[in-house]
């Protein structure tokens, strides 16, 4: 930790401290802010300078272990928003919810809990701070080490259901990294789930010192057609490739085509949309969208209503509060694309058929169609 208390009460922070500084420091004696048991300073060449427990320590903060890597993010991001005039608390105990935030911030509307986190922790730790942070009207904002950034595609990451629990839905559904080795700030925008942990996302490395704090929740707001980039390879390939190892839903779902005559590499590119809120929807798109389409869509006759049949199941993300509608927003791209026509909020026509490919260069025809309508959209 980079804060304690010394015998006086005050609170010493060693982030910027100079060797006089240190060396001044190192004669005091100084306390935990959280358990009050002493600690010493820490410092070397390759060591950051830092307060730690003696061994056998039984406090929680004790058991962070956090390396320099990670104190030298959060004290980058200390002084970047202190150089921007931010009233900003470098590791302040909150006694009233007994946690200990890498950066505490003022704004002149809230209270911010700055979390940089560079190692794993159970998911249920992430779940309880971030509650409890808002249960004393602190906005946590959760910033993740480059150290986690997996980026096996030029055009998306992957995200395991650790990862998830950062994302955050600011006009879009974005994820932040921040890596004190390059100073640059990751700003992941516009995720795009793919029913895998493969996210697609529009990425955009910002140098800390060309970036400020609110640009971290403005956007260039996309329109609902938006086509990810990436995506149509990424269906062009799931057509072409045999699956490999697949779970069991989708076993079910294919036996669902195969009864009902219809090759999963022949669907219409209508069973390939790119939901915005597929992120929270555990079932891949092709599933859920062939089925309201073999089901619904198709026996429909031209002109009908269409019926509002079960959604997808939505589920929640631990930073996101709203609750997306997947049908309400499928059957919009089918509006945009014009096979149908939105007659009142939530109510849509039927007013164009659907053509089943009949080879697989028909399907990658139609793909080619579509998704380009939907990058002029």
């Amino acid at each position: 930790m980079l804060s304690a208390v010394n015998r006086d009460g005050q609170l010493i922070q060693l982030a910027g401290g100079h060797k006089p500084e240190l060396l001044q420091a190192e004669e005091d004696s100084y306390f935990c802010p959280q358990c009050q048991e002493p600690v010493l300073i820490r410092a070397g060449v390759k060591v950051t300078p830092h307060f730690a427990h003696y061994p056998n320590s039984d406090c929680p903060s004790s058991k962070s272990g956090e390396g320099s890597y990670h104190h030298q993010g959060k004290v980058r991001l200390w002084e970047w928003l202190q150089a921007q005039g931010y009233e900003a608390e470098l590791e302040p105990y909150l006694p009233e919810i007994q946690q200990r935030p890498d950066i505490l911030l003022q704004t002149k509307t809230k209270r911010v809990a700055i979390e940089y986190q560079c190692a794993r922790i159970p998911e249920i730790e992430v779940a309880k701070r971030t509650t409890e942070y808002h249960r004393v009207g602190v906005f946590p904002l959760w910033i993740l080490g480059g150290n986690r950034l997996v980026r096996k595609w030029t055009d998306s990451i992957q995200l395991t259901s650790f990862e998830r629990n950062f994302i955050y839905h600011f006009h879009d559904y974005r994820i932040y990294f921040y890596d004190p080795s390059t100073n640059q700030m990751l700003i992941a925008s516009h995720l795009q789930g793919s029913g895998r942990t493969r996210i697609f996302t529009s990425f955009n490395y910002v140098p800390l010192q060309q970036l400020s704090f609110r640009q971290l929740f403005t956007s260039s707001i996309h329109p609902l057609n938006h086509m990810p980039p990436g995506w149509k390879s990424f269906i062009k390939t799931k057509r072409l490739r045999s699956p490999g190892h697949i779970s069991v839903k989708e076993k079910r779902w294919r036996q669902y085509l195969y009864q009902a005559g219809i090759h999963p590499s022949l669907l219409p590119t209508l069973a390939y949309l790119p939901v915005t809120s597929q992120l929270q929807i555990a079932e891949a798109p092709w599933i859920w969208q062939s089925r309201y389409l073999l089901d619904t869509f198709m026996p429909a006759s031209i002109g009908t209503l269409l019926p509002h049949r079960i959604a997808p199941r939505v589920n929640t993300l631990l930073n996101v509060s709203s609750t997306p509608s997947p049908l309400e927003e499928y059957l919009n791209l089918l509006f945009q694309l014009g096979f149908t026509e939105k007659v009142a909020p939530q109510q849509y026509r039927k007013i164009k058929v659907v053509a089943l490919p009949r080879t697989i260069d028909e399907a990658l025809q139609q793909d080619e169609i579509l998704f380009n309508s939907l990058k002029k959209g």
